[in-house]
């Protein structure tokens, strides 16, 4: 099982225009939601960011990085189809 998050869209620096703190808020959070809820199942293989994502690479790798400092079992993908 790949989940991923609820997202297909851009991913942008505070600085940028158009920076939306409450969707990347609700992002980061419904990623440690999918970590705690499905993490433990043995079908839990990679997570994904999202679909299609464009925007800043510098901060979706920081998602990555703290998620995978919050559970290092699975794989980890910037996206599908992305940029």
């Amino acid at each position: 099982m790949q989940p991923e998050l609820p997202f297909w869209g851009t991913i942008k620096e505070k600085t940028d225009d158009g920076h939306n703190i409450a969707e990347q808020d609700y992002l980061i959070s419904e990623g440690y939601a999918i970590l705690q809820a499905f993490g433990n199942h043995p079908s839990f293989l990679m997570m994904s960011l999202g679909n299609e994502l464009w925007g800043s690479k510098a901060k979706i790798d920081s998602f990555l990085k703290d998620y995978k400092a919050f559970d290092n079992r699975i794989l980890y993908t910037q996206g599908s189809n992305n940029h």
